[in-house]
């Protein structure tokens, strides 16, 4: 409801900032909104009543693609943990993570785009434990800098699946994703 701390200094990228935000954090749950993403109506008040009834470690739900320019509503990500090994479909604006987990757990400054989807793989593998709300959490216009580095994001979530799945499960999910393109075309 209210700001209790605003820091503005030089930091070494999105996730260099995200990781001084969740060192300096105090609540039970943290959660991460960029510039041009929003919560959407009631969203929070509902993720706030899980939190208080259970001890997840990670709450996530589903987020609208909006059109940078018309504000229309694109479409709806409805992400599914399990799927993290092939891909990341978790989308950071629409999930919280227990402050005990997260401070544990920063994100990896090596990745400029992709640290999201090595942390919540990470999380996965340690077996941290997972909730789906089904309802549309927040809104993300198109065009976010995973989108224009698509090559970049495309290169780091391949060396993501290596380390955390091994050489052989990761392509087996590169070729799983190339036809999926292929027959998205």
């Amino acid at each position: 409801q209210h700001l209790a701390l605003v820091i503005s200094e030089k930091d070494n990228g999105i996730y260099d900032a995200m990781n001084k935000g969740i060192e300096k954090a105090t609540g039970k749950y943290i959660g991460f909104i960029n510039a041009d993403d929003f919560y959407n109506e009631g969203a929070l008040c509902h993720a706030i009543e899980i939190m208080k009834a259970n001890e997840y470690d990670i709450i996530y739900g589903n987020m609208f693609m909006v059109d940078v320019e018309t504000l229309e509503v694109k479409g709806v990500r409805r992400p599914k943990h399990w799927k993290l090994n092939i891909d990341m479909n978790l989308s950071h604006p629409a999930t919280f993570v227990k402050s005990s987990v997260h401070k544990i757990n920063l994100f990896d400054l090596n990745y400029k785009i992709a640290a999201d989807y090595d942390l919540m793989l990470k999380l996965k593998k340690n077996k941290c434990t997972f909730h789906y709300i089904d309802k549309n959490i927040s809104s993300m216009r198109n065009g976010g800098v995973s989108v224009r580095n698509i090559k970049l994001a495309n290169k780091e979530a391949k060396i993501i699946r290596i380390k955390r799945n091994g050489i052989l499960f990761s392509l087996v999910a590169s070729m799983y994703l190339a036809m999926r393109r292929i027959i998205k075309a």
